[in-house]
């Protein structure tokens, strides 16, 4: 279960992902997928909101393009550059 410092996170993400476009969805199921990619691949949340516009977006859509929204677990074809050390 996330804290309420992730969760505020994740929806700085969210939104910035909205105004630059790289929505592929609905709010609410970018705001799951960031849930399960943070709880999946330990993400660094903050260094991803404060990342540059290429390497914020290549985490995004990819987190996007990888998951099983079914299951909520990822493909094992990526690892995205935030996310955190075990």
């Amino acid at each position: 279960m996330l804290n309420k410092e992730q969760t505020e996170l994740i929806m700085k993400i969210v939104n910035r992902a909205e105004t630059l476009g790289l929505m592929q969805s609905d709010k609410a199921t970018a705001l799951i997928d960031m849930e399960k990619a943070t709880e999946y691949f330990n993400l660094r949340l903050a260094d991803m909101l404060n990342a540059d516009v290429f390497n914020f977006a290549h985490d995004f859509i990819q987190i996007q393009n990888e998951i099983n929204r079914t299951t909520g677990k990822f493909s094992g074809r990526f690892v995205p550059r935030f996310a955190g050390r075990q």
